[in-house]
């Protein structure tokens, strides 16, 4: 049998720039962290924070406000917000797409669509935290997108039907493309996500190239609308 020509092992976790020790401390029982956290915000704090390979600093009150900023108000917030717009303008079904795309929708379909490709490239050098940031980089552009596009402005426009639809399918399939790209990081929260936008148990059945081509998400599916993926955590 052929020996391995690299081996990958991450770093030493410090506690107040100590190593970690049973006999001399600190010590953190990881256990217990995942009861009051879970293990896709143990995850993904570890994987976003620490250069994978390097020694990295591990504190509580660092990992609350990683949840809180990236997972209960970025991602967290883009769930619910697109989810809320299409129980509210679409009685919980995703619209098709209408009418031509603007400059704000180009510029969101570009992101999404270049995402795959460039994680590739990153998780074939272990370089998650990268990876990690250029997927919260689209979750974030998604927000700016409902700030600009204005889609409760869209809904008391006469002319604004098509135009809301096509914000609000954009947004849904932003939120698909999301979820299968942090499967490998956070796969409760991603099942999660496919559950609620309505994808639940579809994306075992397609092939890579299919899961990464720009409308997959099929219009006219019923969301599940759930409790929010993340609660914000009260600071110590």
């Amino acid at each position: 049998i052929e020996l391995p020509r690299s081996i990958v092992v991450h770093g030493f976790i410090n506690v107040a720039g100590e190593k970690l020790s049973k006999s001399k401390g600190p010590v953190i029982n990881p256990l217990k962290l995942i009861d009051l956290y879970g293990a896709d915000a143990i995850r993904y704090f570890l994987l976003r924070e620490i250069s994978f390979g390097e020694d990295g600093n591990f504190s509580e009150d660092a990992l609350i406000r990683r949840i809180n900023s990236d997972l209960a108000n970025d991602l967290g917030n883009l769930l619910q917000r697109t989810l809320t717009m299409v129980e509210k303008f679409f009685g919980a079904r995703v619209p098709a797409p209408g009418g031509s795309d603007t400059g704000m929708d180009r510029i969101l379909k570009s992101k999404a669509k270049g995402l795959f490709k460039s994680l590739s490239e990153r998780m074939e050098k272990f370089n998650f935290r990268e990876a990690l940031k250029e997927i919260f980089d689209l979750i974030n552009a998604a927000n700016k997108y409902i700030e600009d596009a204005a889609p409760w402005k869209l809904a008391r426009q006469d002319s604004g039907a098509e135009a809301l639809s096509s914000v609000i399918y954009n947004l849904v399939e932003v939120l698909r493309i999301v979820a299968v790209s942090i499967l490998p990081f956070m796969p409760q929260t991603s099942k999660d996500i496919l559950t609620q936008i309505g994808m639940a148990g579809d994306i075992d059945k397609l092939t890579v190239d299919e899961i990464n081509k720009w409308g997959l998400f099929k219009p006219g599916s019923r969301i599940n609308k759930g409790s929010a993926l993340f609660p914000r955590i009260e600071e110590k």
